[in-house]
C-alpha cells in the first residue's frame, strides 16, 4: 500500500504546511493599512476644502471691510459737503435779510421823514392861520370853480331839466371828491 500512495502522490517536494491565519492575518493588515490611507487622504482633502473655504471667506470679509471702509469715507466726504453747502447758503441767507432789513429800514425811515416834513408843514400852517388859502389846489379851485358854473346854469334851466341835472350834481360832485382826493395825494407826494 505503500506503494500505491506513492503512485498517487506526486514527486514534488514538500512544501512545508502554510499557516492560513498568517496569510489572514497579512491581508486584513493590508487592508487596514489601505483603509487608513483613504481614510487620511479623505480628511486631507476636507482640510485642503476647509482652509479654501476659510480663505475664501476671510478674502470676502476683507473686501466687505474694503467695501465699508469706502462707504464710510464716501458718506463722511458727502456729509462734509452738505455741511459746507448748508454754512455756505445759511451765511448768504443771513447776509441777504441783513441787507433786506438794512434797506427797508432806510426806506421806511425816508418816507417817514417825508410824511414828517408835510405834517409838520400842515401844522404850522394851521397854527399861522393860513388854513386853506395857504394850501389850496388850483386844480381844485378849477373844479369848483366849474361847479359853480353848472350850478348858475342849472337854476336858469328850471324845472324842465330837474331829473337831469340831480345825476349831473352827482357825477359832478363825484368827479368833484376824486379830483379832491388827487389834489391832496399830490400835495403829499410832491
Amino acid at each position: 500500500m505503500a506503494k500505491r500512495n506513492a503512485a498517487v502522490m506526486p514527486a514534488y517536494p514538500l512544501l512545508p504546511p502554510i499557516d492560513p491565519s498568517e496569510n489572514v492575518k497579512a491581508l486584513n493588515e493590508a487592508s487596514s493599512r489601505h483603509l487608513r490611507e483613504v481614510v487620511r487622504m479623505e480628511v486631507e482633502g476636507l482640510r485642503r476644502e476647509i482652509e479654501n473655504q476659510a480663505t475664501l471667506v476671510s478674502k470676502m470679509r476683507d473686501i466687505d471691510r474694503l467695501n465699508q471702509r469706502l462707504i464710510d469715507e464716501r458718506l463722511e466726504a458727502s456729509t462734509e459737503k452738505v455741511s459746507a453747502t448748508i454754512e455756505l447758503t445759511a451765511k448768504t441767507l443771513s447776509a441777504t435779510v441783513n441787507e433786506t432789513a438794512k434797506t427797508l429800514a432806510s426806506s421806511h425811515e425816508a418816507n417817514f421823514n417825508r410824511l414828517s416834513e408835510r405834517v409838520a408843514i400842515l401844522e404850522r400852517a394851521q397854527y399861522q392861520g393860513a388854513g386853506q388859502a395857504g394850501v389850496r389846489d388850483p386844480l381844485i379851485d378849477s373844479l369848483m370853480e366849474e361847479v359853480r358854473l353848472l350850478r348858475a346854469a342849472q337854476a336858469a334851466g328850471g324845472g324842465l331839466k330837474a331829473g337831469l341835472s340831480l345825476g349831473a350834481s352827482i357825477l359832478i360832485g363825484a368827479v368833484g371828491l376824486i379830483g379832491a382826493i388827487i389834489g391832496i395825494l399830490s400835495f403829499f407826494a410832491g
